[in-house]
């Protein structure tokens, strides 16, 4: 492990053996194989967390491309394989498995030219016992440019990009409230000489009439721990006003630092961006 992420690591997983050890209740009754939810609500601002949406921003792709309308687009579920809970409806622990899709298209493009697309796929545990609870995640990310920007004028220089990395986060609730911290190890990544470690803290905000907003941040070591910040305020529509259950919500999103988008992680980015979730 490289020295600037042992704190990282040591930090992430101490607190989340901590809140385990403390918080550690009595399981209830028998497991439950394929629940339909998970015990760790999905972040409201992180853009690449697994869910489905649809956002119109204005945006510069990367460095030197002109400022263009944009479809971002993600399409990505958890799919629980096994829980165990607790005593306390909604408390326990879960593994799961995730896959999902996040896409750019040059909406101002002949043929709405696909920008870049990053694939995740992996393994998530999470664990709850309120007001605590983790996810940590096993996944692999891969990301592609679109041809029709490698062979325009002028196309961006090409990463073979692709890693398998831990993450963990801890979160506390409170009164809708649920601020979270984290890191993240990257234990293989192409091009190799990559630096591989990341911090992410954020909070989200749940009302029970619909409102939601929520900002994450992330700091990559590739960057000498540069922010990638987004925000997000919103409604959501339907009976289930939380994060679990069908629903959709119209959402402003907002974003300025590090390039979420892989292929354009060495860039900075600013967007703007309205934009709809369907969750499942």
């Amino acid at each position: 492990m490289k020295p600037g992420m042992r704190p990282v690591a040591q930090w992430s997983w101490g607190i989340a053996l901590i809140c385990f050890a403390l918080t550690t209740p009595a399981w209830a009754g028998e497991g439950i194989w394929y629940p339909k939810d998970d015990v760790f609500a999905r972040l409201v601002a992180d853009p690449k967390e697994p869910q489905n949406f649809m956002i119109v921003a204005d945006l510069e792709p990367f460095e030197g491309a002109d400022r263009v309308s944009a479809w971002l687009v993600g399409i990505g579920e958890t799919f629980g394989l096994y829980r165990r809970p607790s005593q306390r409806e909604g408390d326990g622990w879960q593994v799961s498995v995730f896959a999902a899709a996040f896409s750019q298209f040059n909406l101002d493009g002949p043929s709405n030219d696909l920008i870049n697309t990053d694939y995740q796929v992996g393994v998530p545990f999470s664990f709850r016992r309120r007001p605590f609870s983790l996810r940590a995640r096993f996944f692999h990310q891969s990301s592609h440019l679109g041809d029709e920007l490698l062979l325009g004028p002028n196309p961006p220089q090409r990463i073979n990009l692709s890693f398998e990395a831990i993450d963990m986060l801890v979160a506390f609730e409170w009164k809708g409230w649920r601020p979270y911290a984290g890191g993240a190890y990257a234990v293989h990544v192409d091009p190799s000489d990559l630096e591989r470690g990341l911090y992410q803290a954020g909070i989200d905000y749940r009302h029970a009439r619909g409102w939601l907003g929520g900002i994450d941040i992330k700091w990559l070591e590739e960057r000498d721990w540069e922010p990638g910040t987004s925000a997000m305020v919103g409604y959501q529509f339907g009976p289930n006003r939380g994060a679990h259950g069908r629903a959709m919500s119209a959402r402003l999103v907002y974003y300025d630092g590090v390039s979420p988008f892989g292929q354009f992680f060495v860039q900075d980015i600013s967007y703007w961006g309205a934009g709809v979730w369907f969750q499942f």
